[in-house]
């Protein structure tokens, strides 16, 4: 059996800072705010809570293959569900919005968080499930 020694903090932040250099495009997270009209309805209200770089890719559909995931088989999908790599210590929360913007396209998507994954042991970035309304 060989010996197995504990990463340094020093050896983390190195594979923190090469995983941020990997990371191309820009996003915007805002968090939500409900009020209550006082007529029964609700008012939503976007705080800005940060700017992160990130990589955002679209899941493969039940297939398994990498197309764009507006069709699956000839079922039009309501809405595209994809990843997102963030920062590990991305202060995100499930229900935030993201406005993501590609590096090199311009494209822009508005995006919402419905899971975060964070429970690694030596976490270098944060897995983010987002979704969006199909785009035209």
């Amino acid at each position: 059996m060989g010996r197995y020694r504990m990463i340094s903090q020093r050896d983390l932040d190195y594979m923190r800072l090469v995983q941020n250099d990997n990371m191309p495009d820009t996003c915007i997270v805002e968090r939500p705010t409900q009020t209550n009209t006082g007529l029964g309805g609700w008012t939503t209200t976007w705080t800005l809570v940060d700017t992160y770089k990130c990589r955002f890719w679209i899941s493969s559909g039940p297939s398994g293959t990498s197309q764009e995931s507006h069709f699956w088989g000839t079922q039009e999908q309501s809405n595209t569900v994809g990843f997102m790599a963030m920062p590990w210590d991305a202060d995100v929360q499930v229900k935030d919005r993201i406005t993501w913007t590609h590096t090199d396209s311009g494209e822009v998507r508005e995006l919402y968080i419905t899971g975060i994954q964070r429970e690694d042991t030596f976490v270098t970035a944060s897995r983010v499930r987002v979704e969006s309304l199909r785009t035209p």
